[in-house]
């Protein structure tokens, strides 16, 4: 009758203690109890249980206690139906548009390679003539080309090719597949 009605909890601590007064018999010992169990859970210690006295359920505290039926919960048998009249419906969940808050965007693959072209520190060629060291603007190729152009205006043509002047006041020839090749 005793397992039946109090708490597994309870019955665990009444056990331990039972426990101690089986071994305390075998070793002789005679230890003064503190009755901590009994101040501190209100249950049954193990100098009560050494008494012989069966342990009964009014022994132990009524928080220990299970209680097989519960009562019952009072329920009116008729609803108003101008009271459900003016309860209002719960909102109903929409989806937001967009990506959600807590969530990041996934980058794309060109986003990715950007990233690791990044990284990397490009090599700096001249477009002209797509060699390293020099830019456009102090690119030879253009200024040797821009020269004969400036040359070209103002010398003499001849049909085999350009004649072109330095400022050292010297002539040399230059034909008009050399300058397609600079």
């Amino acid at each position: 009758m005793l397992c039946t009605r109090i708490s597994r909890f309870a019955l665990e601590i009444v056990y331990a203690e039972v426990m101690k007064k089986v071994q305390h018999e075998e070793e002789g010992v005679d230890e003064i109890c503190s009755c901590t169990i009994r101040t501190r859970y209100l249950l049954p210690c193990s100098h009560q249980i050494q008494s012989g006295l069966p342990i009964d359920v009014g022994s132990i505290h009524p928080r220990w206690r299970v209680q097989v039926t519960l009562p019952p919960i009072e329920v009116p048998n008729s609803m108003n139906a101008d009271a459900l009249a003016f309860v209002k419906d719960p909102p109903l969940a929409s989806a937001r548009k967009g990506r959600p808050k807590g969530t990041r965007r996934l980058p794309t693959s060109a986003e990715t390679t950007q990233r690791v072209s990044d990284r990397i520190e490009k090599v700096r060629r001249c477009r002209p003539c797509n060699r390293i060291g020099h830019n456009r603007r102090t690119c030879p190729k253009l200024e040797i080309a821009d020269e004969l152009a400036l040359k070209k205006e103002s010398s003499v043509d001849d049909d085999e090719g350009t004649t072109v002047q330095h400022d050292d006041d010297s002539k040399f020839e230059i034909s008009d597949d050399a300058l397609c090749t600079m």
